[in-house]
């Protein structure tokens, strides 16, 4: 049998599922048939399988076997998140990175947010004001209100990168500053502005009251 490391398997296999155009819930060749086209144990094979399952590209089906699984773009997010993490990058560099990516994600946002997705963004706003008390409740309520935009613009590739924010949501020490009635109220006024323009329809007005919220003139995007 040829000598193939792990990794190298690992990438292999994948590119094989990718070149036969399965789609979420296909079942994927199997074990025995998988080995015999890498030229490697089943055992090796198996090992591969079981990566891509704990990574969330496969799910083991009762009765069906081994299937692609289908798309969430929560788990995705989530492990995007966890990369951002381990790598501890700049708190800087997740700012602007958050500013670039929710300014293009709100115009979509306002042309594709339903009615009960505008619930769900009002929501988060009286719930912020709700737990003015408990900082850092209401602080969760500020990430859910830029959580709810991310997923209404429809594109869940685009949802996905929520990650980003969800990253800096979590670091205290630069949520810290961000607790006191003061600043919650502040927020959640800032917060209605965007939600007003995205119920005009206004994009531009949208994007406005967003920069403003972000402080967008403040960050310098200079090489």
């Amino acid at each position: 049998m040829a000598v193939i490391s792990d990794s190298d398997l690992l990438e292999r296999v994948k590119s094989h599922f990718i070149s036969q155009g399965l789609k979420p819930g296909d079942k994927v060749e199997g074990e025995v048939s998988l080995a015999e086209r890498f030229g490697v144990s089943r055992h090796h094979i198996r090992k591969a399988l079981t990566v891509m399952v704990q990574a969330g590209i496969l799910e083991r089906a009762t009765k069906r076997g081994t299937i692609i699984r289908d798309f969430d773009a929560n788990t995705l997010s989530e492990h995007i998140r966890f990369q951002f993490e381990v790598a501890q990058f700049d708190t800087y560099e997740f700012k602007e990175a958050r500013v670039v990516v929710e300014r293009a994600i709100l115009p979509l946002a306002v042309r594709r947010i339903t009615p009960v997705g505008i619930a769900k963004v009002e929501e988060c706003i009286e719930l912020m004001l709700k737990h003015q008390d408990e900082p850092e409740k209401a602080d969760n309520y500020d990430r859910d209100f830029h959580l709810q935009i991310f997923r209404a613009c429809g594109n869940q590739v685009l949802s996905a990168f929520s990650g980003v924010l969800s990253t800096l949501f979590r670091s205290v020490e630069y949520r810290r500053q961000y607790w006191t009635h003061e600043r919650i109220t502040r927020i959640a006024d800032e917060h209605r502005l965007i939600l007003e323009a995205i119920k005009r329809g206004d994009a531009l007005a949208a994007v406005a009251a967003l920069d403003a919220h972000l402080g967008y003139s403040k960050l310098s995007f200079s090489s």
